[in-house]
């Protein structure tokens, strides 16, 4: 079996499915050298192809579009990067979808990034012989709302990339930091819960509790409105943003950390939860979405949306030392579950799956839903009764009520 990769995607500012791509691309040869991968890269895959194992086939396309003509010797095309792309295409096909977080919260989106979910989305899952995603969670949501059939969806929970043990001090790292600190590494998106866990923190201090707080990731130009929160809690001189960091330097923090804080409202895996665990931090974590499917019992859980159940949890968590340990115990032995070899084995047999399931009349089918400017019809009454709906319930307001009167439109190719 020969599989093709579509590495258009694998560029840094993808973080956590690079990894995910990353981590199949180095364990697969040793593991099944029988059933070597090809990969399509281009120009742009260059800062990345570095950490790709030099054994591997390469081709280098200028663009996707040229893909469909090099598909010789290709047994099964596998796209990682949440879309099916180019499709359809004359061979069996599978494509990872991570999440379908703009069904859940519309609002941290613009109508640009909801139109070109709903088409990738919609059209990768309609079109692929079978479909990976990365928690239990996530499948439930791409079956109910995607309306994909059960058997042609996968759970395959991720293996984090191990962080290195010759660690970095960050450059930006204080002489007069606090230790230990509580530690939390997210780019500031608005689904990563910032301003909750602020205002939990600024509750404690109120009581008489001062937590420290490091961060890492990326603000995103919204640097004024992050040292506006910081402020409006009342935490500005416990909280320290390192910004982006790399990999050793974020293995040097995690080793000096006193917990992981993870308040998101939304995740599809949590890769930070795992890279906790593995380096014995307890972890203390939003209850929301596919968290605790990840935690497990090996982390403690609050509500995301209720800053007081937050401040209530961090204050058990930070003031027993018997918890943490409990935790960390817990978390080396829940890490476990989350191996390279069963990412790789996983991925093979949904490989088979998608070319014992692929026909030539599916992919005819396939070729007329594209020349059709409708989007295919098993996903498309899905989203008028499902999503449509509930965005207008979500957001009532006109923007939204806008959004669902141009649904047709918005899901058109």
């Amino acid at each position: 079996m020969r599989i093709g990769l579509n590495l258009f995607h694998l560029v840094p500012e993808n973080g956590g499915v690079v990894q995910y791509v990353l981590t199949l691309l180095q364990h697969w040869p040793r593991l099944f050298p029988q059933d070597p991968l090809v990969l399509f890269y281009f120009p742009r895959n260059d800062a990345l192809l570095a950490s790709v194992p030099a054994g591997l086939e390469r081709r280098m396309l200028q663009h996707q579009e040229e893909i469909a003509a090099h598909l010789d010797g290709i047994d099964v095309f596998f796209c990682p990067f949440n879309a099916l792309y180019p499709r359809p295409l004359a061979v069996p096909s599978v494509v990872t979808i991570v999440d379908l977080q703009e069904r859940f919260f519309p609002e941290f989106f613009t109508p640009e990034d909801m139109r070109n979910r709903f088409h990738h989305y919609d059209w990768s899952v309609a079109l692929a012989d079978h479909v990976v995603t990365i928690s239990d969670f996530s499948r439930d949501s791409i079956v109910r709302l995607l309306g994909a059939s059960p058997d042609r969806v996968s759970r395959i929970h991720l293996c984090p990339a191990e962080l290195p043990e010759a660690a970095e001090r960050p450059a930006a790292w204080r002489d007069d930091q606090a230790e230990p600190f509580l530690l939390y590494p997210a780019n500031f998106w608005r689904h990563k819960n910032h301003r909750a866990l602020f205002a939990a923190l600024g509750q404690l201090r109120a009581e008489g509790l001062r937590v420290p707080l490091v961060c890492t990731g990326a603000l995103l130009g919204r640097e004024a409105e992050w040292a506006a929160a910081v402020e409006q809690a009342g935490v500005a001189d416990q909280v320290v943003h390192l910004g982006l960091v790399s990999r050793a330097e974020l293995s040097w923090i995690y080793r000096r950390a006193g917990g992981l804080c993870f308040p998101s409202l939304f995740e599809g895996f949590g890769i930070p939860l795992v890279e906790a665990m593995r380096l014995g931090v307890p972890v203390a974590c939003s209850a929301s979405t596919s968290l605790p499917e990840i935690g497990g019992d090996a982390a403690t859980y609050f509500n995301p949306r209720d800053p007081a159940d937050l401040a209530r949890c961090l204050r058990s968590f930070w003031t027993s030392d018997a918890l943490r340990r409990r935790l960390t115990s817990r978390g080396l032995r829940r890490c476990r579950l989350f191996t390279a070899e069963r990412l790789v084995r996983e991925h093979r047999a949904c490989f088979e799956r998608a070319i014992a399931t692929y026909t030539p009349a599916r992919h005819r089918r396939n070729l007329a839903w594209v020349a059709n400017p409708d989007p295919p019809r098993e996903t498309l009454s899905v989203h008028e009764r499902l999503v449509a709906d509930e965005l207008l319930r979500a957001r009532p307001a006109t923007g939204w009520r806008k959004l669902r009167l141009q649904l047709g439109r918005l899901l058109r190719p």
